[in-house]
């Protein structure tokens, strides 16, 4: 047996020969649950103490607004540091300069095979 939680048809006929316990129902999100994580992730990330974004004023929003541009600004750049400094370290994936004569040789090599037949 594979995995008895897997969703097959043998799995299925186990289930009803009693073999296999029945399978767990997945719990569904509803649409009122969704919407409500997001605003309560939206109220996280704007800080327990401050107004709610409907309560704002202009300046206020575009004060948040820049924060927010500011922070998505300073990580992107430290994960574009980590890359060049990544990348500069990693020689496995650099290609190894080849000398004109080793060059040669090499295409010169690939000329005589020649394929069999007619």
């Amino acid at each position: 047996m594979q995995n008895p939680n897997e969703d097959t048809e043998w799995n299925d006929i186990l289930r009803a020969k009693g073999i296999l316990p029945p399978k767990k129902e997945e719990p569904t999100i509803s649409e009122d649950t969704v919407v409500q994580l997001v605003e309560d992730a939206v109220q996280q990330r704007i800080g327990q103490g401050s107004k709610a974004i409907e309560d704002m004023t202009l300046d206020e929003l575009d004060e948040m607004e820049d924060e927010e541009d500011d922070r998505v600004l300073h990580q992107y750049r430290a994960g574009v540091d980590a890359v060049r400094e990544g990348g500069s370290k990693d020689r496995a994936r650099q290609r190894p300069s080849q000398e004109a004569p080793d060059q040669r040789r090499h295409v010169r090599g690939t000329q005589e095979i020649r394929l069999c037949g007619p």
